[in-house]
């Protein structure tokens, strides 16, 4: 339904004693404080990960496209891609038809001040490397 609502909606949310401030709606178990109802959006549970390799640093923009370039070449190529910096090291081989997510985001600390951009690319695959394609992705 456009324009709706995107989270559950319940009526008549009033706590009935200043004990029940904080509450949760018998219809479907949405948070209510004070009687204003808390919208949650839906979140997809997660699996546990292992970091198998972590690195951060300030560079330039040529810097950044270099290593892109690199890690392209690298998927062009064999597929096999390692990463190294300082005493962390891993291998990785990329499945021919393996996810990529991209992502562009704006963070800001809820008390307000200035945020964060950031654009994330990030490629995927599950461990037995079955193939699978979600359609062509342009950079404009």
């Amino acid at each position: 339904m456009p324009g709706a609502y995107p989270y559950p909606v319940a009526v008549n949310a009033v706590p009935r004693s200043p004990e029940r401030a904080v509450s949760r709606v018998a219809s479907g178990g949405i948070p209510a404080v004070a009687g204003v109802l808390i919208p949650l959006p839906i979140v997809a549970v997660s699996m546990p990960e292992d970091v198998l390799f972590e690195s951060e640093s300030r560079q330039s923009r040529g810097e950044i496209a270099s290593y892109l370039r690199a890690v392209a070449d690298k998927l062009d190529g064999d597929g096999e891609v390692s990463l190294s910096a300082g005493d962390q090291s891993v291998s990785l081989a990329v499945p021919s038809q393996p996810t990529f997510e991209v992502k562009a985001e704006h963070e800001y600390p809820s008390g307000g001040g200035s945020g964060e951009l950031s654009l994330e690319l990030e490629i995927e695959w599950p461990e037995d490397a079955a193939d699978d394609s979600g359609g062509p992705l342009s950079v404009e």
